[in-house]
């Protein structure tokens, strides 16, 4: 499980927030490629606030990275969405459970 900043009256609103967090990383460890915005949305249904503010704290934790393709012909740069350094110790010790989720 990851480190969490909340306060243990929470434990409620944690636990959800945890399991999100942990769907998040599990869908980029089971895809085994960075990710597009909206191919990660595909994959968890409905992007919600709650799981955009999700993406953003485990961003800011780094569990996830932004890594930065572009198109050569039009110049354009598009964000996918990978592990960072801590996602990686995370796919690390799950890597047993997020394969066998596919």
């Amino acid at each position: 499980m990851m480190d969490s900043n909340f306060p243990r009256g929470d434990w409620p609103e944690q636990r959800t927030r945890a399991f999100a967090r942990e769907h998040i990383l599990t869908v980029l460890a089971t895809t085994q490629r960075p990710l597009r915005w909206a191919e990660l949305t595909d994959v968890l249904g409905a992007l919600t606030d709650e799981a955009r503010m999700e993406c953003e704290w485990l961003m800011d934790h780094g569990y996830i990275a932004p890594v930065h393709a572009g198109d050569e012909s039009t110049r354009a740069t598009e964000a996918l969405w990978t592990f960072g350094d801590r996602g990686l110790a995370w796919a690390g010790r799950n890597s047993g459970r997020s394969r066998g989720a596919t």
